[in-house]
């Protein structure tokens, strides 16, 4: 099973479970409803997210990977990384480009990877067709970065 987190420039949110045979969305009606959900578990992640993007899709893919769009006032943002180390990656996600370690002897990973990935290639068609999730070349290439021994791949559109 694929699991996608949206949330919407409005406010509103999403969540959308896909599995072999089926799609279910639910409506996340408040950020209050959103904090105390299973998505946060008292982490303070979903608050992180919010405070980093006004619009956002987080997809857990079926190894607990993830790959994040964001979209703020500058632009948006496209990582991938370890569920279990978000926290870590997050903040470094939207730091700005000087702090931001690159590791050059591992290969970037492009976009159109991911979307075949069977980890994640139902959620990320399906937010593509339904609109949540913009257009993205497949060729975008997310560069692999390090923060804290953690490593993640990042696109940024500033």
């Amino acid at each position: 099973m694929q699991q996608a987190l949206v949330r919407r420039s409005d406010g509103s949110y999403l969540e959308i479970e896909i599995g072999d045979t089926y799609c279910d969305t639910y409506i996340i009606v408040s950020d209050e409803e959103l904090y105390s959900s299973d998505w946060d578990c008292g982490t303070g992640l979903m608050r992180a997210i919010n405070s980093a993007f006004t619009s956002w899709v987080l997809v857990v893919g079926e190894n607990y990977d993830v790959v994040l769009y964001g979209r703020n006032a500058q632009g948006w943002a496209l990582a991938y990384g370890a569920m279990a180390s978000i926290h870590v990656w997050l903040p470094n996600l939207i730091a700005p480009r000087s702090q931001i370690t690159t590791i050059w002897h591992y290969w970037p990973v492009s976009f159109g990877l991911l979307r075949e990935d069977p980890s994640f290639a139902d959620s990320l068609r399906y937010l593509q067709d339904k609109g949540e999730l913009p257009t993205i070349a497949v060729n975008t290439a997310l560069s692999p970065a390090v923060v804290d021994n953690v490593r993640y791949r990042f696109y940024r559109s500033w």
